[in-house]
């Protein structure tokens, strides 16, 4: 009840210097405990509706396969016919784009660092890609740079 903050940000364990009620030390050393959160929230999960602090996701569906790199992410997912959210507890980054079903969508902003993007009933692809804020412009600025140092060589030649 007063870990839901803790739950929702899918730590599955817990490093902490004082107990923390209802989790069980795995082990202990120099002051420091880690703990197992049985209860912590998957890192992405089919669910009705972004849920308000202190209340658990209700599911909407399921992730049937999940697959990614550091810049790139791709779930299959099953969603019930009133359709819903896949959940993501991870830090919302404006690098981040989203696609279901390879069409552009927005994202549902939750509490913390919770997020979520909606998909339809059904079974579904849904796809996201990070490029950072500022790739594109600072690409440009390093290739004008370059080109302004071959261009000073090459009139020294």
């Amino acid at each position: 009840s007063g870990r839901w903050w803790l739950d929702a940000l899918a730590a599955r364990r817990v490093a902490a210097q004082h107990p923390v009620a209802g989790l069980s030390a795995v082990c202990a050393e120099a002051g420091l405990r880690v703990m197992d959160n049985p209860q912590g929230w998957a890192e992405a999960a089919v669910v009705a509706a972004m849920p308000a602090p202190g209340t658990a996701p209700a599911p909407a569906g399921e992730i049937l396969s999940s697959r990614g790199t550091a810049d790139r992410r791709r779930w299959r997912v099953r969603v019930a016919a009133a359709g819903g959210l896949l959940l993501l507890a991870a830090t919302p980054d404006p690098g981040w784009r989203f696609l279901v079903d390879g069409q552009p969508v927005g994202t549902v902003p939750g509490p913390g660092i919770l997020h979520g993007v909606r998909v339809p009933a059904g079974e579904h692809e849904v796809d996201a890609r990070y490029r950072p804020a500022g790739l594109l412009g600072g690409g440009l600025v390093t290739l004008l740079g370059l080109a302004a140092v071959i261009g000073a060589a090459w009139r020294r030649f």
